[in-house]
This record gives structure tokens, C-alpha cells and sequence, in this order.
């Protein structure tokens, strides 16, 4: 079952997905609140961060940053001012088509430990079911969900990657926009898109998703506008055939559905 078709409204429906119960949902940034991005030299690295506020529920945010000195970013590096005991981060793996899921702990909870000795506390963070903390890493551009309690802002930080391209899997890939700037949907292109493969955005506030669909030349491209005076070529487009007017912010999540594996590029 794919994960588009796990979900109906606040409905629970079976599959992979029915260890979260609600519609997935995307990292939203207030609009007199944008994400916050500073850098600073360390080395020969560039260390920065951003900041996301996340409704209540379930959000979609992703690897921004990698680890100084390896690739990728660690869960426990996922840090909010407000989780709760019972907040949950999930990883989706395209290909087996499952969730690795992790819950927070907080201090008042007994935290988390080292390893499985129990004999070093290292205080709230996320855990496995055996409350032993998580040190998985997320390469860059890769979506996660967190579902949380209350409202809260999260802070990802680490090594800038300004990662221009993500590789995909055939089927459902969870994704972010991996560059550290909003970008034109029209401007994240792959030559292995296929007409009927499909991008998806979850609205937190509406529930509901928009989905774009691409359009290959064989089957007319996308037009500028529905005069249809202007053919754009092979690209994203509504189900009207046009160009959406949708801008990816930094971070931001979303499900891509493809028949083929390939490469995506972000910009020139």
C-alpha cells in the first residue's frame, strides 16, 4: 500500500503507515516567522542552523545539515523547546517501504541512556522502545516525520551541504528540499521522470495534500498559463497542465512517487 493511500482525512487506515495514525503532514514556517539561517567558520567546515516551527500533529521536516567530519545528520541532533514524552520521529526506507520509529523521552521520564548497560543517563532525547539513544545517521535531503504533542519550534544543526542533487528509488521517497534556499518547484527536474509520477505537499493546517503531476513532451509538456499560448516543455504541472505557482522552502518536506530510480536536481 503505498503512503498516499494510507491516509483519508484524521482516519486510520492499515498499512505501513498505521503506526501513525493521522495524515502526514509538512514543516511549516509562520509567515512573520521565517526559518532562521546563520553560518559560522569552524575549521575548515560551515556550520550552520535553521529553525522550524511545527504545528501540532504531524510534520514533515528533513536532514538539513551533515556531522563535521562525516555525512550525515544524527537524530539525536533533532532538538525542539518544547517535546514531549510520547512525541515520535519516523524514518521511512523507500526501499522496503517501512518506518524505523523513535520516541522522545523526557528527563521527568527517566531520559535516555548510552547504550544498554544503563549505566550512563544522558538526560531527554529521542530513544528506541529500549530507551537507549538513537545515533542513526540521515543523509542529506532526507525527509522525516515528527509527530508532536504541542506546537514547537525545532533547531537542526551541523555541517552546511549544499546539496544540489538527491538520488530516488522507484516507488515513494520521503524528501526535503536539501538547499539551504527556497526554490521554484518548476527548477527540481530529473532526466527520469516519467509522465504520471507525482509530487505531494501536505498542508498541516487544511489537511489535505497538493499534488502535482509531471508531464513529459510526448505527452504535451506544461503550458505558462491556462491560455495555453506558451508550451514550457516537458515539466511539473497542476491537473490543468500548468505551471503551479509553488515555491519549496528550505527544508521542506515532500513525497515523491516515481515509476524509475533517478536523480534529482535542485536548480542550475
Amino acid at each position: 500500500m503505498s503512503p498516499r493511500s494510507m491516509f483519508v482525512a484524521s482516519s486510520v487506515v492499515g498499512g505501513p503507515l498505521e503506526r501513525s495514525p493521522a495524515p502526514p503532514a509538512r514543516a511549516t514556517v509562520a509567515a512573520d516567522s521565517p526559518p532562521a539561517w546563520a553560518a559560522e567558520v569552524v575549521s575548515s567546515n560551515i556550520v550552520g542552523y535553521t529553525k522550524v516551527e511545527l504545528n501540532a500533529g504531524y510534520n514533515i521536516i528533513g536532514a538539513q545539515f551533515g556531522n563535521v567530519g562525516s555525512g550525515g545528520m544524527e537524530v539525536s541532533s533533532v532538538q525542539g523547546d518544547n517535546f514531549q514524552s510520547g512525541d515520535q520521529l519516523r524514518l521511512w526506507d523507500p526501499d522496503s517501504e517501512e518506518y524505523t520509529s523513535f520516541g522522545f523521552y523526557s528527563e521527568d521520564d527517566g531520559g535516555v541512556y548510552a547504550d544498554d548497560t544503563y549505566s550512563q543517563n544522558l538526560g531527554s532525547g529521542w530513544g528506541d522502545d529500549d530507551q537507549v539513544i538513537v545515533d542513526q545517521q540521515m543523509s542529506p535531503g532526507t525527509g522525516f516525520w515528527i509527530e508532536n504533542a504541542e506546537s514547537l519550534v525545532v533547531t537542526l544543526s551541523g555541517e552546511v551541504k549544499d546539496t544540489k542533487t538527491l538520488d530516488y528509488s522507484a516507488g515513494y521517497n520521503l524528501l526535503i528540499n536539501p538547499r539551504p534556499e527556497p526554490i521554484n518547484l518548476s527548477d527540481i527536474t530529473s532526466d527520469s521522470l516519467e509522465s504520471g509520477d507525482q509530487i505531494r505537499f501536505w498542508d498541516a493546517e487544511s489537511n489535505e495534500y497538493t499534488t502535482y503531476a509531471f508531464y513529459s513532451d510526448e505527452d504535451g509538456g506544461v503550458y505558462e498559463d491556462d491560455s495555453y499560448s506558451v508550451n514550457k516543455g516537458a515539466g511539473w504541472g497542476d491537473d490543468d497542465q500548468v505551471v503551479p505557482d509553488a515555491v519549496v522552502g528550505i527544508g521542506e518536506g515532500f513525497w515523491l512517487e516515481t515509476a524509475s530510480e533517478g536523480t534529482l536536481t535542485f536548480g542550475e
